[in-house]
């Protein structure tokens, strides 16, 4: 976006596209991992079967949520050349207003710090796999 070319509501949706696109190749990701795993397990115990019909469930559901963040993201996007439209500035800056962005921050930061952990975690994992 230019700088003299006004950010709307519509331009905002479609930069935060990104979010709904990051995470649907996220839960893509964990369905190739649930799925890999599934061909790990030997079917001749008991509990690797209870494990596989968990993992071929969570499979399906991480699945659906991919379509459905791949959906989320492309309408979003699509949203790009939505018109200004007029806002109301009062409720634009009522506190209940204010609240929902600090929450939304907030939950940003939550995911954020989760995600490192996370990505620490695996990292390690593939370190000590590389050295076996």
């Amino acid at each position: 976006m230019s700088v003299n070319e006004p950010h709307t509501c519509g331009k905002g949706l479609a930069e935060r596209s990104a979010l709904p696109d990051r995470l649907s190749a996220l839960s893509a990701a964990m369905v190739d991992v649930l799925e890999r795993h599934q061909q790990t397990l030997d079917l001749s115990d008991d509990n690797a079967r209870a494990e596989h019909t968990a993992y071929q469930l969570l499979a399906h559901d991480y699945r659906n949520i991919t379509t459905q963040l791949r959906a989320t993201a492309d309408r979003m996007a699509a949203y790009r050349d939505l018109p200004m439209a007029r806002h109301h500035a009062q409720v634009m800056v009522a506190p209940e207003v204010r609240r929902a962005l600090v929450t939304l921050v907030e939950r940003e930061r939550d995911v954020a710090a989760l995600l490192k952990a996370w990505i620490d975690e695996d990292e390690a994992m593939l370190v000590s796999k590389e050295s076996s």
